[in-house]
């Protein structure tokens, strides 16, 4: 049904929410419309919380863009809006931040701002100002390292990296680092991307059964056949 979210907590998919009231059949209207994700959901295993930080054509307005973060409660199957964020857009990316339990995200156009959402809190920080960076393009995938304390995006022909800092303070402006090495995931779209704590590098795969890493202290790209 239209909005449902599903999980997979075996090896079976399970409905895991009701857009429609599940005993009358009619739209829930205190439950948020469909919309566009990509790139835009973020879990908080703290607080067992998915969160989605996009609006983009949500249903039934087209391209209706507002700056709502909504948390689901997977115990009681309800989404809640939690506080407004000015990078929330169809071409934002999110991340997680495994060190602080912080998201940051970072949008395009009108809401290209770099912003940092405390969950506990239910705050939303922005740092630095609107296009301090340049602009950001959608298609990229948004990673944290957690060591070097960066954020970091790849994808689109591009690896950009702004230095984390406190949440009431601004960042540097976004650095675009030149990677050597195999360039299948700067050159993806919206490739996969995942920290590896193991080696301390940024795991990506685009396609086909290669994986690549990416060191951010040498900018170099391994294979990982």
């Amino acid at each position: 049904r239209l909005n449902d979210p599903f999980g997979f907590p075996t090896v079976n998919w399970e409905e895991t929410g009701y857009y429609l009231d599940p005993t009358t059949g009619d739209p829930n209207k205190q439950q948020p419309r469909s919309r566009h994700t990509y790139n835009t959901l973020a879990y908080i295993p703290s607080l067992d919380r998915m969160f989605s930080f996009s609006t983009q054509s949500m249903f039934f307005g087209g391209q209706l863009n507002l700056p709502i973060v909504n948390a689901f409660n997977f115990t009681t199957k309800v989404w809640s809006q939690s506080a407004n964020c000015l990078s929330t857009d169809i071409q934002a990316s999110v991340a997680v931040d495994s060190v602080s339990g912080n998201v940051w995200m970072h949008g395009n156009g009108s809401y290209g701002y770099l912003t940092e959402f405390n969950p506990r809190t239910n705050t939303c920080y922005t740092h630095g100002n609107i296009f301090h960076d340049g602009g950001f393009a959608g298609q990229w995938t948004t990673v944290i390292d957690p060591i070097q304390r960066k954020v970091v995006a790849v994808g689109h022909g591009k690896v950009l990296i702004w230095p984390m800092n406190s949440e009431t303070n601004t960042v540097d402006d976004c650095i675009q680092m030149t990677t050597s090495g195999p360039q299948q995931i700067v050159n993806a779209l919206s490739p996969g991307l995942q920290y590896d704590a193991s080696t301390q590098k940024i795991v990506g795969w685009s396609s086909g059964t290669d994986l690549y890493a990416l060191d951010i202290g040498t900018s170099a790209w391994s294979t990982i056949s």
